[in-house]
């Protein structure tokens, strides 16, 4: 139950991998990134309609250009709620 609606929860993870490199201006640009994600759904078991949502994820990025490496950290936290 979810605020008295009978609900049906769906867990969702994900995991993201990825390098890429190119030129900007005269430097060479190299990126390399790597994170997780989950989701959880509350659907309305009446309706099939999304009543409440609940993401989470965090990526590790790190960008080289000129020789010189910088590391990023971004964690994102977010509910939504349907309006009715």
């Amino acid at each position: 139950m979810y605020e008295g609606i009978r609900t049906l929860i769906v867990q969702r993870s994900d995991t993201i991998q990825a390098e890429g490199e190119g030129p900007q201006q005269q430097h060479r640009l190299t990126l390399g990134a790597s994170g997780t994600g989950t989701a959880t759904y509350y659907l309305d078991t009446a309706t099939g309609l999304i009543v409440h949502l609940s993401v989470a994820q965090d990526l590790n990025l790190s960008i080289t250009a000129s020789g010189k490496t910088s590391h990023f950290r971004q964690t994102a936290r977010q509910e939504f709620t349907s309006v009715r």
